[in-house]
């Protein structure tokens, strides 16, 4: 999966799919990534003020990597949204943008 992740309520999107993609509960991530459900529900809601090693640490039990490009690197790429995987997800947070469940 590659996504463009801008916001925290991005970031709690892209971690809702991927749970779900994995048929992981929020309550048996959060116990492989060694955080509170509570938290992880709040992150998945896209939570603002979330700390970094927390989803750091989710990141690493849904085997997700973060990473940081420039505007040429980005550009290399050839256009994220070229990719049918990042379009998808970038469809589905549009989607859930549409539907009012992003804040």
């Amino acid at each position: 999966m590659k996504a463009q992740l801008r916001t925290s309520a991005d970031i709690g999107t892209a971690i809702r799919a991927c749970r779900e993609a994995m048929g992981l509960n929020q309550a048996e991530l959060a116990r492989l990534a060694g955080v509170g459900r509570q938290w992880l529900i709040q992150m998945e809601k896209g939570k603002p003020t979330a700390q970094i090693e927390p989803i750091l640490k989710t990141f690493e039990a849904l085997n997700l990597k973060l990473m940081a490009l420039n505007e040429v690197e980005r550009e290399q790429e050839n256009g994220l949204s070229a990719n049918p995987i990042t379009a998808e997800i970038n469809s589905i947070i549009e989607t859930l943008a549409d539907n009012g469940q992003r804040k």
